[in-house]
Protein backbone atom coordinates (compact mmCIF):
# COMPACT_ATOMS: atom_id res chain seq x y z
CA UNK A 1 0.00 0.00 0.00
CA UNK A 2 1.38 3.12 -0.76
CA UNK A 3 1.48 5.75 1.63
CA UNK A 4 0.39 9.07 1.39
CA UNK A 5 2.49 12.41 0.89
CA UNK A 6 1.96 14.98 3.42
CA UNK A 7 2.77 18.33 1.68
CA UNK A 8 2.26 20.34 4.94
CA UNK A 9 5.74 18.79 5.78
CA UNK A 10 7.53 18.68 3.19
CA UNK A 11 6.97 22.82 1.86
CA UNK A 12 9.09 24.06 5.13
CA UNK A 13 12.00 21.09 4.36
CA UNK A 14 11.69 22.81 0.64
CA UNK A 15 12.30 26.33 2.24
CA UNK A 16 14.55 25.65 4.63
CA UNK A 17 16.60 23.78 1.80
CA UNK A 18 16.24 26.64 -0.77
CA UNK A 19 17.67 29.50 1.78
CA UNK A 20 20.20 26.85 2.59
CA UNK A 21 21.46 26.89 -1.08
CA UNK A 22 21.02 31.01 -1.55
CA UNK A 23 23.16 30.83 1.61
CA UNK A 24 26.15 28.57 0.31
CA UNK A 25 26.29 30.59 -3.36
CA UNK A 26 27.91 33.90 -2.86
CA UNK A 27 27.80 36.49 -5.61
CA UNK A 28 31.46 37.52 -7.64
CA UNK A 29 31.12 40.60 -5.62
CA UNK A 30 31.09 38.61 -2.28
CA UNK A 31 34.17 36.85 -3.48
CA UNK A 32 36.01 39.98 -3.95
CA UNK A 33 35.20 40.92 -0.35
CA UNK A 34 36.41 37.14 0.71
CA UNK A 35 40.08 38.04 -0.62
CA UNK A 36 40.71 40.13 2.58
CA UNK A 37 40.20 37.13 4.58
CA UNK A 38 42.99 34.52 5.53
CA UNK A 39 43.28 30.49 5.16
CA UNK A 40 40.67 28.64 3.54
CA UNK A 41 38.03 31.27 2.54
CA UNK A 42 40.83 33.13 0.58
CA UNK A 43 41.92 30.59 -1.33
CA UNK A 44 38.35 29.18 -2.31
CA UNK A 45 37.20 33.00 -3.30
CA UNK A 46 40.49 32.96 -5.50
CA UNK A 47 39.60 30.06 -7.11
CA UNK A 48 36.00 30.76 -7.90
CA UNK A 49 37.07 33.83 -9.40
CA UNK A 50 39.51 32.35 -11.32
CA UNK A 51 36.87 29.98 -12.74
CA UNK A 52 34.30 32.83 -13.37
CA UNK A 53 36.81 34.36 -15.83
CA UNK A 54 35.41 37.13 -17.71
CA UNK A 55 32.10 37.47 -15.22
CA UNK A 56 35.01 38.65 -12.55
CA UNK A 57 36.81 40.96 -14.74
CA UNK A 58 34.04 44.26 -13.91
CA UNK A 59 34.18 43.73 -10.14
CA UNK A 60 37.42 43.13 -9.94
CA UNK A 61 38.62 46.90 -12.10
CA UNK A 62 36.37 48.10 -9.81
CA UNK A 63 37.57 46.96 -6.24
CA UNK A 64 40.69 47.88 -7.11
CA UNK A 65 39.53 51.56 -7.12
CA UNK A 66 38.08 51.51 -4.34
CA UNK A 67 39.11 52.23 -0.62
CA UNK A 68 36.70 50.17 0.83
CA UNK A 69 38.82 47.06 -0.93
CA UNK A 70 41.76 48.50 0.50
CA UNK A 71 42.41 45.04 2.69
CA UNK A 72 41.74 42.51 -0.32
CA UNK A 73 43.99 44.48 -3.09
CA UNK A 74 47.42 42.43 -3.03
CA UNK A 75 45.50 39.72 -3.50
CA UNK A 76 43.07 40.86 -6.34
CA UNK A 77 46.21 41.36 -8.03
CA UNK A 78 47.06 37.97 -8.25
CA UNK A 79 43.68 37.02 -9.26
CA UNK A 80 43.40 39.89 -12.26
CA UNK A 81 47.14 38.12 -13.26
CA UNK A 82 45.69 34.62 -13.26
CA UNK A 83 43.14 35.66 -15.34
CA UNK A 84 45.27 37.40 -17.97
CA UNK A 85 46.07 33.63 -19.05
CA UNK A 86 42.65 33.02 -19.27
CA UNK A 87 40.64 35.63 -20.47
CA UNK A 88 41.63 38.12 -23.63
CA UNK A 89 40.83 41.49 -21.95
CA UNK A 90 43.21 44.36 -22.61
CA UNK A 91 41.03 46.58 -19.58
CA UNK A 92 43.52 44.28 -17.40
CA UNK A 93 46.57 44.87 -18.81
CA UNK A 94 45.97 48.42 -18.74
CA UNK A 95 44.93 48.38 -15.24
CA UNK A 96 47.63 46.68 -13.73
CA UNK A 97 50.28 48.83 -15.38
CA UNK A 98 48.65 52.09 -14.41
CA UNK A 99 48.48 50.90 -10.77
CA UNK A 100 52.29 49.86 -11.05
CA UNK A 101 53.08 53.50 -12.33
CA UNK A 102 50.59 55.28 -10.07
CA UNK A 103 49.40 52.93 -7.25
CA UNK A 104 49.72 55.32 -3.51
CA UNK A 105 50.59 51.64 -1.85
CA UNK A 106 53.90 50.18 -2.52
CA UNK A 107 52.60 46.33 -1.15
CA UNK A 108 50.17 46.47 -4.40
CA UNK A 109 53.34 47.85 -6.89
CA UNK A 110 55.35 45.11 -5.48
CA UNK A 111 52.72 42.55 -5.66
CA UNK A 112 52.25 43.47 -9.59
CA UNK A 113 55.76 42.73 -10.22
CA UNK A 114 55.84 39.75 -8.19
CA UNK A 115 52.90 38.29 -9.92
CA UNK A 116 53.73 39.27 -13.39
CA UNK A 117 57.39 38.18 -13.18
CA UNK A 118 55.96 34.33 -11.95
CA UNK A 119 54.31 34.41 -14.89
CA UNK A 120 56.91 35.27 -16.97
CA UNK A 121 55.09 38.52 -18.80
CA UNK A 122 57.87 39.59 -20.79
CA UNK A 123 55.61 42.68 -22.45
CA UNK A 124 55.97 44.30 -18.94
CA UNK A 125 59.86 44.66 -19.27
CA UNK A 126 59.89 48.28 -19.52
CA UNK A 127 57.43 48.52 -17.00
CA UNK A 128 59.51 46.40 -14.42
CA UNK A 129 62.72 48.65 -15.66
CA UNK A 130 60.66 52.03 -14.85
CA UNK A 131 60.19 50.07 -11.44
CA UNK A 132 63.28 49.46 -10.44
CA UNK A 133 63.72 53.21 -9.72
CA UNK A 134 60.48 53.25 -7.69
CA UNK A 135 61.32 54.90 -4.25
CA UNK A 136 60.07 51.81 -2.14
CA UNK A 137 63.16 49.35 -2.24
CA UNK A 138 60.25 46.67 -2.07
CA UNK A 139 58.86 47.24 -5.53
CA UNK A 140 62.55 47.93 -6.91
CA UNK A 141 63.13 44.11 -4.97
CA UNK A 142 60.19 42.45 -7.00
CA UNK A 143 61.01 44.32 -10.29
CA UNK A 144 64.50 43.30 -10.38
CA UNK A 145 63.32 39.60 -9.61
CA UNK A 146 60.50 39.59 -12.20
CA UNK A 147 63.55 41.01 -14.98
CA UNK A 148 65.82 38.20 -13.99
CA UNK A 149 62.86 35.77 -14.78
CA UNK A 150 62.27 37.09 -18.17
CA UNK A 151 66.43 37.84 -18.97
CA UNK A 152 66.15 35.82 -21.84
CA UNK A 153 63.53 37.52 -23.37
CA UNK A 154 64.58 40.32 -23.40
CA UNK A 155 67.23 42.68 -26.37
CA UNK A 156 71.06 41.94 -26.38
CA UNK A 157 70.65 45.66 -25.19
CA UNK A 158 68.44 45.88 -22.22
CA UNK A 159 70.30 42.81 -20.91
CA UNK A 160 73.40 44.98 -20.48
CA UNK A 161 71.30 47.74 -19.28
CA UNK A 162 69.83 45.11 -16.55
CA UNK A 163 73.42 44.18 -15.43
CA UNK A 164 74.22 47.77 -15.06
CA UNK A 165 71.07 48.35 -12.54
CA UNK A 166 72.19 44.90 -11.11
CA UNK A 167 75.64 45.44 -10.16
CA UNK A 168 73.76 49.00 -8.36
CA UNK A 169 71.15 47.04 -6.37
CA UNK A 170 73.53 44.54 -5.20
CA UNK A 171 73.44 46.74 -1.88
CA UNK A 172 69.63 47.52 -2.23
CA UNK A 173 67.87 47.17 1.01
CA UNK A 174 65.62 44.79 -0.34
CA UNK A 175 66.87 41.25 0.43
CA UNK A 176 64.89 39.36 -2.69
CA UNK A 177 66.36 42.59 -4.97
CA UNK A 178 69.73 42.00 -3.92
CA UNK A 179 69.88 37.95 -4.31
CA UNK A 180 68.19 38.34 -7.64
CA UNK A 181 70.52 40.91 -8.86
CA UNK A 182 73.63 39.21 -7.06
CA UNK A 183 72.73 35.92 -9.61
CA UNK A 184 72.53 38.25 -12.41
CA UNK A 185 75.94 39.58 -12.14
CA UNK A 186 77.37 36.15 -11.06
CA UNK A 187 76.05 34.65 -13.84
CA UNK A 188 77.89 37.20 -16.22
CA UNK A 189 81.19 36.34 -14.01
CA UNK A 190 80.54 32.64 -14.48
CA UNK A 191 81.02 33.90 -18.55
CA UNK A 192 84.18 35.51 -18.09
CA UNK A 193 85.44 32.64 -15.93
CA UNK A 194 84.45 30.06 -18.49
CA UNK A 195 86.15 32.49 -21.73
CA UNK A 196 88.95 32.97 -19.19
CA UNK A 197 89.49 29.26 -18.32
CA UNK A 198 89.82 28.16 -22.24
CA UNK A 199 92.22 30.78 -22.82
CA UNK A 200 94.23 29.41 -19.84
CA UNK A 201 93.80 25.69 -21.24
CA UNK A 202 94.96 26.50 -24.49
CA UNK A 203 98.35 28.57 -23.11
CA UNK A 204 97.24 32.12 -23.86
CA UNK A 205 98.10 32.84 -20.35
CA UNK A 206 98.29 36.51 -20.47
CA UNK A 207 94.52 36.69 -21.94
CA UNK A 208 93.01 34.74 -19.47
CA UNK A 209 94.97 36.85 -16.73
CA UNK A 210 93.42 40.03 -18.09
CA UNK A 211 90.02 37.98 -18.10
CA UNK A 212 89.98 37.17 -14.41
CA UNK A 213 90.56 40.98 -13.83
CA UNK A 214 88.30 42.02 -15.92
CA UNK A 215 85.84 39.57 -14.05
CA UNK A 216 87.26 41.14 -10.49
CA UNK A 217 86.84 44.87 -11.79
CA UNK A 218 83.24 44.44 -13.22
CA UNK A 219 82.67 42.79 -9.60
CA UNK A 220 85.04 43.55 -6.65
CA UNK A 221 83.89 41.44 -4.33
CA UNK A 222 83.20 38.41 -6.00
CA UNK A 223 84.20 35.38 -4.67
CA UNK A 224 84.39 33.28 -6.91
CA UNK A 225 86.40 35.87 -9.26
CA UNK A 226 89.01 36.08 -7.15
CA UNK A 227 89.34 32.37 -5.75
CA UNK A 228 89.67 31.77 -9.53
CA UNK A 229 92.44 34.07 -10.00
CA UNK A 230 94.18 32.75 -6.76
CA UNK A 231 94.32 29.13 -8.63
CA UNK A 232 95.35 30.50 -12.00
CA UNK A 233 98.40 32.20 -9.57
CA UNK A 234 98.63 28.82 -7.95
CA UNK A 235 99.07 26.69 -11.15
CA UNK A 236 102.10 29.30 -12.26
CA UNK A 237 103.76 28.80 -9.45
CA UNK A 238 102.94 32.71 -8.43
CA UNK A 239 102.08 31.77 -4.53
CA UNK A 240 102.82 35.65 -3.86
CA UNK A 241 99.95 36.63 -5.88
CA UNK A 242 98.00 34.26 -4.94
CA UNK A 243 97.94 35.34 -1.36
CA UNK A 244 97.84 38.44 -2.14
CA UNK A 245 94.62 38.07 -4.10
CA UNK A 246 93.16 35.96 -1.32
CA UNK A 247 93.89 38.22 1.24
CA UNK A 248 92.36 41.14 -0.55
CA UNK A 249 89.07 39.31 -0.93
CA UNK A 250 88.31 37.66 2.06
CA UNK A 251 89.72 34.42 1.19
CA UNK A 252 92.70 34.72 3.47
CA UNK A 253 93.29 35.07 7.45
CA UNK A 254 96.41 35.97 9.03
CA UNK A 255 96.54 33.84 12.28
CA UNK A 256 98.81 35.67 14.79
CA UNK A 257 100.23 33.86 17.53
CA UNK A 258 99.41 35.11 20.79
CA UNK A 259 101.09 34.24 24.08
CA UNK A 260 97.93 34.03 26.38
CA UNK A 261 95.36 31.70 25.18
CA UNK A 262 91.13 32.87 25.83
CA UNK A 263 89.23 31.03 28.58
CA UNK A 264 87.44 28.70 26.89
CA UNK A 265 83.83 29.96 28.41
CA UNK A 266 82.13 30.64 25.18
CA UNK A 267 82.11 34.66 25.67
CA UNK A 268 84.58 36.27 23.49
CA UNK A 269 85.73 39.15 26.11
CA UNK A 270 88.83 38.30 26.62
CA UNK A 271 91.60 40.77 25.80
CA UNK A 272 93.56 38.30 23.18
CA UNK A 273 90.22 38.42 20.54
CA UNK A 274 90.84 42.10 19.93
CA UNK A 275 94.32 40.98 18.23
CA UNK A 276 92.59 37.91 16.57
CA UNK A 277 92.42 37.43 12.45
CA UNK A 278 88.57 38.11 11.69
CA UNK A 279 86.21 36.56 8.86
CA UNK A 280 84.04 39.54 8.00
CA UNK A 281 80.74 38.48 7.86
CA UNK A 282 79.32 35.29 5.84
CA UNK A 283 77.60 35.15 3.28
CA UNK A 284 74.22 33.13 1.92
CA UNK A 285 74.66 29.72 0.56
CA UNK A 286 73.75 30.63 -3.04
CA UNK A 287 75.05 31.26 -5.93
CA UNK A 288 74.21 34.87 -5.83
CA UNK A 289 76.73 36.18 -3.26
CA UNK A 290 74.77 37.86 -0.53
CA UNK A 291 75.25 38.89 3.12
CA UNK A 292 73.06 36.62 5.32
CA UNK A 293 70.52 38.30 7.06
CA UNK A 294 71.92 37.25 10.41
CA UNK A 295 75.16 38.30 11.20
CA UNK A 296 78.18 35.64 11.79
CA UNK A 297 81.85 36.16 12.58
CA UNK A 298 84.90 34.08 13.44
CA UNK A 299 87.91 35.36 15.22
CA UNK A 300 90.98 32.85 15.48
CA UNK A 301 94.15 32.94 17.20
CA UNK A 302 96.96 30.24 17.99
CA UNK A 303 99.32 29.64 20.79
CA UNK A 304 102.13 27.01 20.72
CA UNK A 305 99.90 24.66 22.20
CA UNK A 306 96.18 25.00 20.06
CA UNK A 307 94.69 26.72 17.71
CA UNK A 308 91.00 29.27 18.96
CA UNK A 309 88.04 29.74 17.17
CA UNK A 310 85.59 32.38 18.76
CA UNK A 311 82.00 32.33 17.13
CA UNK A 312 80.08 35.60 17.39
CA UNK A 313 76.55 34.39 15.46
CA UNK A 314 74.08 37.18 15.68
CA UNK A 315 70.54 35.94 16.66
CA UNK A 316 67.58 38.26 17.41
CA UNK A 317 65.67 35.54 19.72
CA UNK A 318 68.23 33.53 21.50
CA UNK A 319 65.81 31.86 23.92
CA UNK A 320 64.68 30.18 20.47
CA UNK A 321 67.65 28.55 19.66
CA UNK A 322 67.95 24.87 18.76
CA UNK A 323 69.67 22.45 20.28
CA UNK A 324 69.32 18.92 19.52
CA UNK A 325 71.85 16.89 21.63
CA UNK A 326 73.88 17.40 24.73
CA UNK A 327 76.55 14.25 23.87
CA UNK A 328 79.22 14.61 21.96
CA UNK A 329 78.86 13.03 18.30
CA UNK A 330 75.14 12.86 19.42
CA UNK A 331 73.14 11.84 15.91
CA UNK A 332 71.31 14.78 15.07
CA UNK A 333 74.39 17.13 14.87
CA UNK A 334 72.69 18.96 11.63
CA UNK A 335 69.17 19.57 12.90
CA UNK A 336 69.99 22.70 15.24
CA UNK A 337 71.51 25.45 15.39
CA UNK A 338 75.29 25.19 14.78
CA UNK A 339 78.61 26.85 13.48
CA UNK A 340 81.11 24.42 11.40
CA UNK A 341 84.36 24.06 10.29
CA UNK A 342 86.01 22.25 7.69
CA UNK A 343 89.81 21.86 7.95
CA UNK A 344 92.92 20.33 5.96
CA UNK A 345 95.43 21.06 8.37
CA UNK A 346 97.64 18.98 5.78
CA UNK A 347 96.89 21.17 2.98
CA UNK A 348 96.92 18.75 0.37
CA UNK A 349 93.53 18.02 -0.21
CA UNK A 350 93.95 14.35 0.23
CA UNK A 351 91.25 14.65 3.92
CA UNK A 352 89.22 17.41 5.61
CA UNK A 353 88.07 17.21 9.15
CA UNK A 354 84.26 19.05 9.85
CA UNK A 355 83.70 20.12 13.47
CA UNK A 356 80.24 20.68 14.00
CA UNK A 357 80.04 22.76 17.76
CA UNK A 358 76.21 24.27 18.70
CA UNK A 359 75.26 26.68 20.72
CA UNK A 360 75.30 24.82 23.72
CA UNK A 361 79.37 24.45 22.73
CA UNK A 362 78.42 20.25 21.75
CA UNK A 363 80.82 19.48 19.23
CA UNK A 364 80.56 16.38 16.54
CA UNK A 365 83.12 15.53 14.32
CA UNK A 366 84.16 13.69 11.26
CA UNK A 367 85.88 13.41 8.20
CA UNK A 368 85.73 12.96 4.16
CA UNK A 369 87.91 12.24 1.31
CA UNK A 370 87.97 11.29 -2.20
CA UNK A 371 86.59 10.93 -4.15
CA UNK A 372 83.22 11.18 -2.06
CA UNK A 373 83.74 14.22 -0.07
CA UNK A 374 79.88 14.84 1.02
CA UNK A 375 80.18 11.54 2.82
CA UNK A 376 81.33 11.86 6.16
CA UNK A 377 83.28 9.22 8.49
CA UNK A 378 82.07 10.18 12.31
CA UNK A 379 83.82 7.38 13.76
CA UNK A 380 86.33 9.58 13.47
CA UNK A 381 87.89 12.01 16.80
CA UNK A 382 90.34 14.25 17.25
CA UNK A 383 90.52 15.82 20.88
CA UNK A 384 88.91 19.42 20.94
CA UNK A 385 86.76 21.72 23.35
CA UNK A 386 84.19 24.20 23.33
CA UNK A 387 82.08 26.53 25.41
CA UNK A 388 79.00 28.03 24.10
CA UNK A 389 77.21 31.18 25.76
CA UNK A 390 73.63 32.92 24.80
CA UNK A 391 73.54 36.68 25.11
CA UNK A 392 70.27 38.76 24.52
CA UNK A 393 70.72 39.11 21.12
CA UNK A 394 73.54 36.97 20.26
CA UNK A 395 74.95 33.55 20.96
CA UNK A 396 78.64 32.37 20.82
CA UNK A 397 81.27 29.64 20.67
CA UNK A 398 84.59 29.63 21.78
CA UNK A 399 86.75 26.29 20.84
CA UNK A 400 89.84 25.04 20.96
CA UNK A 401 92.23 22.32 18.52
CA UNK A 402 95.45 21.16 20.31
CA UNK A 403 98.24 20.88 18.03
CA UNK A 404 100.23 17.67 18.10
CA UNK A 405 97.45 15.04 17.45
CA UNK A 406 98.04 13.13 14.01
CA UNK A 407 95.91 14.94 12.06
CA UNK A 408 96.52 18.29 13.74
CA UNK A 409 100.44 19.32 13.45
CA UNK A 410 101.78 21.85 14.95
CA UNK A 411 101.95 25.11 12.65
CA UNK A 412 105.03 27.06 12.02
CA UNK A 413 105.34 30.50 10.43
CA UNK A 414 104.25 30.48 7.16
CA UNK A 415 102.75 27.56 7.28
CA UNK A 416 98.69 27.05 5.66
CA UNK A 417 95.59 25.37 6.16
CA UNK A 418 92.74 24.97 4.07
CA UNK A 419 89.94 26.05 5.72
CA UNK A 420 86.04 26.58 5.49
CA UNK A 421 83.40 27.86 7.69
CA UNK A 422 79.60 27.82 7.95
CA UNK A 423 76.52 28.63 10.28
CA UNK A 424 72.95 26.76 9.92
CA UNK A 425 70.17 29.07 11.29
CA UNK A 426 67.23 27.29 12.96
CA UNK A 427 67.67 23.49 11.12
CA UNK A 428 68.38 24.73 7.58
CA UNK A 429 66.53 27.77 7.57
CA UNK A 430 69.59 29.34 6.11
CA UNK A 431 72.87 28.67 5.35
CA UNK A 432 76.10 30.89 5.59
CA UNK A 433 79.31 30.75 4.95
CA UNK A 434 83.23 32.48 5.15
CA UNK A 435 83.86 31.28 1.99
CA UNK A 436 80.84 30.44 -0.43
CA UNK A 437 80.76 26.57 -1.83
CA UNK A 438 77.33 27.49 -3.82
CA UNK A 439 75.29 25.05 -1.31
CA UNK A 440 77.82 22.21 -1.37
CA UNK A 441 77.58 20.14 1.45
CA UNK A 442 80.29 17.98 -0.01
CA UNK A 443 82.46 21.11 -1.12
CA UNK A 444 86.11 20.17 -1.96
CA UNK A 445 88.68 21.39 -0.04
CA UNK A 446 90.26 23.18 -2.99
CA UNK A 447 87.26 25.83 -2.85
CA UNK A 448 88.32 26.58 0.96
CA UNK A 449 89.54 30.20 2.18
CA UNK A 450 93.32 29.88 3.81
CA UNK A 451 94.94 29.89 6.77
CA UNK A 452 98.11 31.47 7.43
CA UNK A 453 100.01 31.34 10.23
CA UNK A 454 101.78 34.25 11.29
Amino acid sequence: MIESIDNTKRVPQLILLLLLLAACGSSIEDQVAQLSRKGPALEQAKQELLLAKDRAVPALLAAFDDPQYAASRPELVEVLVGLTTRVDDPNILEALRSHLRSDADPQVRARICRELGIYERADFANDFAAALEDTSSVVRGQAMVALRQIRNSLSVENRESLLIWARVMQDDEDRDGRMAAGLIVANRVREWMREANKEALSGQLAVAESLYKEALAFSPHNKRASLTLARFYDEQNQREKSLQVRRDNGWLLDVPWVDDAPVLDGRLDDEVWQTAAKTGAFQTWSRAEVLSSHHTEVSVVYTEEAIYFGAFCEDAYPESLIVQGYERDHDLHWQQDLIEFFIDTRFNQKMAGKLTINSAGVISDGSAGPPDWGKYDYSWDITSEAAGFMGEDFWSVEYRIPFGQPEVPRPGSGTLWGVDMQRGFRDHQEWSQWTPTYGDMGALPETYGWFLFE
